[in-house]
């Protein structure tokens, strides 16, 4: 499925984020590891990236190519996958099937929901201690996160439907 299009030339300049398979718990992976499917079971089923450093910005796009129960964001460096993401020190995730954000504990109301077709943007700063999620490249809003903290990004699905994603 790897076509000329999915390659780009590797540079410290040019990096793009891949899921990480040995920090998941039982998404299944292709095309480079950019793309998942978090399979809905009534259980959480995770996947990371790999670690975004501190005082550094950040930005990445996951493509919602098929519509699950999921949460998209961050957490901490020393989340497992193989657990919750309220275990989680540290988190910031954007919900689709409601639109909430869940910061370190706490659900709030953010935006509304999505589904299949839409591209959802993270851009961290971990200079500024913000995380600021896009839906189809509209800001929903600026959030505070803790500082200090190496963050990498998490895809979470529960419920009942499996959800695949393009990491970009």
């Amino acid at each position: 499925n790897l076509t000329e299009s999915d390659i780009s030339v590797d540079s410290p300049t040019n990096n793009f984020a891949t899921w990480n398979p040995l920090d998941s718990d039982t998404a299944t992976f292709s095309e480079g590891n950019l793309s998942t499917v978090v399979v809905g079971s009534g259980t959480q089923n995770l996947c990371n990236s790999m670690s975004i450093p501190t005082d550094t910005k950040f930005y990445v796009e996951l493509y919602c190519k098929v519509n699950g129960d999921t949460r998209v964001g961050i957490a901490d460096e020393g989340f497992s996958a193989f657990t919750s993401i309220e275990s989680a020190t540290r988190y910031c995730v954007f919900n689709n099937w409601n639109g909430q954000k869940y910061v370190n504990g706490s659900q709030s109301a953010y935006s509304s929901s999505w589904g299949a077709g839409v591209i959802i943007g993270i851009a961290v700063d971990t200079v500024n201690d913000t995380c600021t999620f896009y839906k189809d490249n509209v800001s929903q809003g600026s959030i505070s996160i803790s500082s200090g903290y190496n963050y990498k990004v998490v895809l979470s699905g529960g419920g009942g439907s499996a959800a695949t994603y393009l990491l970009n």
